[in-house]
Parts: C-alpha cells; structure tokens; sequence
C-alpha cells in the first residue's frame, strides 16, 4: 500500500507498540488499515 492512501477502514492513532501491534492485527484480519504517527523513526 502506498505511504500516501486516503482510503481505508480503520485508523489507528499512535505509532508506539500498542498503535503498531493494534494495526498490525487489523492488517492480519484483512481490514485496510491507516497507522498516523508523529515521526516514521518513533515507530515500535
């Protein structure tokens, strides 16, 4: 999926290791996922 979609079924917001791990687990269930984080590097 492209760093720039503007259409998905879920937004998670937060990119620490809940934010990762709860997108992560929408992804695995087939749900077009958005994961909105403050840096790219803060991430995990």
């Amino acid at each position: 999926m492209s760093p720039f979609s503007t259409s998905s079924n879920a937004i998670v917001i937060g990119g620490g290791h809940a934010g990762v791990e709860a997108a992560s687990a929408l992804s695995r269930l087939g749900v077009s996922t958005i994961l909105v984080t403050l840096r790219r590097e803060g991430i995990g």
